[in-house]
């Protein structure tokens, strides 16, 4: 009786609503933390149409000590959904990772179905890692507007689509193409994916470059599309590097002086 239940598809549901119960209560009424303001500042200049940085008086310093990929993605959506007559406030800032929240979730829930739908128990896989992660600092820290859960994100999509290239053959040159774009922008959310992408690196490397059947159009592909966001993020890093290179040194003195950095609230107002 218990094994058909902790097996059974009822359960995979009742802790997808209870995670999305989570992620709601958390977004409206859990307050933010130190980290959002760090991811804050940058993403609402670029949400203004500078570059991921801050004001500080007249003068504009751009951000490294937090890699910019992410608040670049989530300023383009700040100003996408401006379109739709949302304002810059904590709801709207916090929007995206909201989203890509509920996604990671759903979509690691679909992800280990797929891998394990040939098995008896295949939705056992999919309860345990529900029933596990509430117990792990993703449960403490999911709220927060990080790189992670968009590092997440990506990563698992590329997974998926390196475990299903055989499957679209038709389409698989954009897949190529999207696969290393998914693990060139991975690399480049965080310190921790740039390890992790080069891991799903690895494994398509072996899957795709190893075989002798692989076209060379398909390496092609999947080569520029890696080698693009990384040039990108690489070139911004090269034109800043006196600021990028102190900061990436922990050298966060040099943009900003003790005190200096303000609360998160007045952060809304000091852009405009």
């Amino acid at each position: 009786m218990l094994l058909r239940y902790i097996t059974s598809k009822t359960l995979t549901i009742v802790l997808l609503v209870e995670w999305l119960i989570s992620i709601i209560y958390s977004y409206f009424i859990i307050p933010p933390r130190v980290d959002d303001g760090y991811y804050l500042m940058p993403a609402l200049s670029v949400a203004n149409g500078y570059p991921p940085g801050i004001f500080f008086g007249e003068e504009f310093r751009s951000l490294f000590f937090i890699l910019p990929t992410q608040p670049f993605i989530n300023g383009l959506f700040l100003s996408l959904i401006s379109l739709f007559g949302f304002e810059f406030d904590i709801y709207s800032y916090r929007l995206l990772n909201f989203i890509v929240t509920i996604i990671v979730l759903i979509f690691i829930t679909f992800l280990l179905n797929d891998i394990t739908k040939s098995h008896k128990y295949h939705n056992l896989t999919t309860n345990i890692f529900l029933i596990i992660i509430s117990l792990t600092p993703f449960a403490t820290n999911f709220y927060v507007n990080r790189p992670e859960n968009m590092g997440l994100l990506l990563l698992f999509l590329a997974i998926y689509l390196v475990n299903r290239i055989s499957f679209y053959k038709k389409n698989e040159l954009s897949l190529m193409f999207s696969i290393g774009i998914l693990i060139g922008i991975t690399a480049t959310i965080h310190p921790n994916f740039t390890l992790f992408s080069s891991i799903i690196f690895l494994i398509a490397g072996y899957k795709f470059f190893i075989n002798d059947s692989t076209k060379k159009s398909r390496i092609l592909m999947f080569s520029i599309g890696l080698i693009l966001p990384i040039t990108i993020f690489s070139s911004w890093i090269l034109y800043n590097f006196e600021i990028a290179s102190d900061q990436l040194l922990n050298r966060i003195d040099e943009i900003s002086h003790p005190g200096s950095f303000i609360s998160i609230p007045e952060s809304f107002s000091v852009i405009f």
